[in-house]
């Protein structure tokens, strides 16, 4: 992520650069919403590496060697204009940014008939909404009360101990804290509580049906857009979701196991069925421009 305020590109480029003073990279990669064209051009030509830049808004210009463009987005003219005539376009899912680890948890995960036995709430790094504590009450207040479930929160969530007092009062909730172990928990769990984000696609991976919020402006198109294929269900804006709605979610949930199973076809059908994660043939790539 080469920045985290709002400076103008120049500004940042210059910035960044300073950072990397005395030290010779390969390739740089950038992933962040506010940087284009400008940046990537002022830092390849200052460092003379080609400049790898992550984007699935099609949004602004670029002038990176390689876009990787992770989404479902069959639009032919997506990126018309945008690139140069040098820059490479990585698109579609099968270059989503999945970690090999999940490849490892798909191998060992246990056959899926549908039922419910374990649930996975994730709601990402920050949790802006508080779902997580709204999940957790509607656990609780759902005919998958009895179910154990881990719940994670991220590094950045603001309040971890209230979720670690809330888990502890629970004999069915085990409190995971910035977690390594994400693919084991996903592969080990028959439904998933969470967010748009990369996780979409980590869940995916592993065949994890979810239930998906809408927890910044960024995800909105990602989650429409799979909704659909049938691997997730929309629970809309995270703002909005209540305890009432998600429990009544859960429920039917509960009571339809070849939904579930379905939902859960319907995953790794959306990521092509692969066994090789994105980052895999992401980082190939990258590396075979290496100087």
């Amino acid at each position: 992520d080469a920045s985290t305020n709002s400076r103008p590109e120049t500004e940042d480029a210059a910035h960044f650069l300073e950072i990397l003073a005395g030290r010779s990279p390969q390739v740089v990669v950038v992933d962040h919403y506010d940087i284009g064209h400008v940046w990537e051009s002022a830092v390849s030509e200052a460092l003379k590496v080609p400049v790898v830049a992550i984007d699935g808004s099609a949004d602004r210009a670029h002038a990176a060697e390689m876009v990787v463009d992770p989404t479902l987005s069959t639009d032919a003219d997506r990126w018309k204009g945008l690139l140069s005539p040098e820059s490479e376009l990585l698109r579609g899912l099968e270059f989503t940014l999945v970690a090999p680890q999940f490849a490892d948890a798909l191998l060992q995960r246990p056959e899926r008939d549908g039922r419910i036995r374990r649930i996975l709430v994730s709601f990402g790094g920050s949790d802006p909404f508080d779902s997580t504590v709204v999940a957790i009450e509607a656990l609780g207040a759902s005919s998958l009360a009895g179910i154990p479930a881990d719940v994670v929160v991220g590094a950045t969530h603001p309040n971890p101990n209230r979720i670690r007092q809330l888990c502890d009062a629970s004999p069915t909730l085990t409190f995971h804290h910035d977690t390594s172990n994400m693919a084991e928990l996903s592969a080990n769990a028959d439904l998933a509580i969470g967010a748009g984000g990369v996780s979409v696609f980590e869940r995916a991976f592993v065949g994890l049906p979810a239930l998906v919020v809408i927890a910044s402006e960024n995800q909105r198109t990602q989650v429409e857009s799979i909704a659909p294929t049938g691997a997730i269900v929309n629970l809309g804006e995270a703002s909005g979701l209540s305890v009432e709605r998600l429990a009544m979610q859960l429920n039917a949930l509960r009571n339809d196991a070849q939904k579930v199973k379905s939902m859960g076809l319907a995953s790794r059908l959306l990521m092509g069925h692969s066994l090789n994660p994105g980052s895999t043939l992401v980082a190939k790539r990258i590396l075979s421009r290496c100087r």
